[in-house]
């Protein structure tokens, strides 16, 4: 399955030889925004900008799409799953709870004033991030609120009664978040409550900012307290990740930098890039894996960083456009870029191995399971890649690199550019659909930011 150069990616008809399914049947409306796994990893939940989810399978050998989720009056901006639920948030401000085998939407939570950027859900609770400015903790298990709410036929209410904490203190809209278990040492197994649904003490929540902040909570204080607030970016903090033992914090943003802190005390202890090493423009996601950490971002490249030293070991080049996620698997670090194009590199010696080409738009999410790749498009296409022994295929040359070709709307390049153009335009809808109500500006500067539409400076 090797490929020398970028000629043997593509058959004679032009199609990518590691194109396994191009879903068209099944496609979205709009643009898919994000994805997300089923515990048992046998289910891939899409959500798009045409105001639902889609649940697939991932486990037969052809992808089938098992059902619709609609419902919401605003575009999906992310979604989760935890047991046999699906959990969607969306720009029209409110979260839905669905029943993944009948599509039924079991309850809506509202109390949010704005788009909600983030889930996280660990099987007793759901975290929710908005550019309102404030997280909120709420029941996952709603079934007595449900039933009380049946009865009394109040929904607002059952919303209210769903909703345990607001977490306030931000000054501007909160994007990623991470939730920290305490640990079960001091639970008494024996205790009647133990089983129950409760808040531990020492349950934290870290939370990011384009007030340029992260933050750490309480979960169990009532008031939902801010306990630590780390400062230090000059620019919004849009990704975090936490290392294993959950004892130091990584945070980055458009000010190109990252920054690693001592959770406990929001003591800064070391920042890595800002200089010619490090990236250029806007870091825009990041994986840990042990000791090294992966970042993509919108100056076209993906590094691997040695946290230890806070040096880049690796450049994953070839990029011709923003590196807006990615995934590192099974000694393979995959990316999905804004030139359309998925790629995967090896992940130690850097060297591109495979460019899956075949989308008309960015790829805003992707996902790898079982020897398969999954990406989720501008386009509205979800496709599946073939993503099995890689690492025994010769290093791969880029499409850029071949001159041969005339820059012309025909071209790979010139549907490139042209992709691009309707990138923005569609960005810039998203930004205005009047679902989400009046477009704040500093949402849309943001994510232009993020898109790597503006630099960053």
């Amino acid at each position: 399955m090797g490929c020398c150069s970028s000629k043997k990616e593509t058959d004679k008809n032009g199609r990518s030889i590691y194109e396994k399914e191009a879903l068209g049947g099944a496609d979205h409306d709009g643009a898919i925004n994000c994805m997300a796994l089923s515990e048992d990893r046998s289910i891939l939940i899409t959500g798009s900008e045409d105001h639902t989810a889609r649940i697939w399978s991932t486990q037969t050998d052809d992808t089938e799409c098992l059902g619709v989720l609609g419902g919401h009056t605003g575009y999906i901006t992310c979604v989760a799953s935890s047991d046999v639920f699906v959990l969607t948030g969306s720009g029209d401000g409110t979260i839905r709870k669905w029943d993944m085998a009948s599509c039924e939407c079991l309850f809506t939570y509202e109390g949010h004033e704005s788009i909600i950027n983030r889930l996280i859900c660990d099987g007793e609770f759901i975290f929710s991030s908005s550019f309102d400015k404030t997280v909120r903790a709420w029941l996952f298990d709603t079934s007595e609120i449900e039933s009380a709410s049946k009865a009394s036929k109040a929904s607002e209410s059952a919303s209210k009664a769903a909703c345990v904490r607001v977490f306030r203190g931000h000054t501007g809209g909160v994007y990623p978040m991470l939730f920290l278990r305490a640990p079960e040492d001091g639970l008494d197994p024996e205790d009647e409550e133990a089983d129950a649904v409760a808040i531990r003490p020492g349950d934290l929540l870290i939370t990011g900012s384009t007030d340029k902040t992260a933050k750490s909570w309480s979960v169990d204080s009532e008031t939902g307290q801010c306990l630590k607030t780390f400062r230090g970016h000059t620019a919004p903090v849009s990704c975090m990740v936490t290392d294993r033992d959950c004892t130091t914090l990584f945070t980055a943003g458009p000010d190109r930098v990252i920054k690693l802190w001592e959770i406990s005390t929001a003591v800064l202890i070391r920042t890595m890039g800002g200089d010619d090493k490090g990236h250029t423009q806007s870091i825009v996601c990041m994986q840990l894996l042990n000791k090294l950490l992966y970042t993509g971002s919108a100056d076209t490249t993906a590094r691997c960083w040695v946290t230890a030293f806070g040096e880049p070991t690796r450049t994953y080049d070839k990029h011709s456009h923003s590196v807006i996620c990615l995934q590192v698997a099974d000694g393979v670090v995959f990316t999905g870029c804004g030139d359309t194009n998925a790629r995967a590199y090896d992940a130690k010696s850097g060297a591109l191995k495979r460019t899956y080409k075949g989308h008309d738009s960015a790829i805003n999410c992707l996902q790898y399971i079982n020897g398969k790749l999954y990406t989720g498009s501008n386009d509205g296409s979800l496709r599946v890649w073939d993503a099995r022994e890689i690492a025994d295929d010769p290093a791969a040359d880029d499409e850029d690199d071949d001159d041969d070709d005339e820059v012309d709307e025909d071209t790979e390049e010139g549907r490139y550019y042209a992709d691009q153009a309707r990138r923005v335009k569609e960005l810039e809808w998203r930004l205005g659909t009047p679902e989400a109500g009046e477009p704040d500006p500093d949402i849309a500067e943001y994510e232009k930011e993020l898109a790597g539409i503006v630099d960053v400076d």
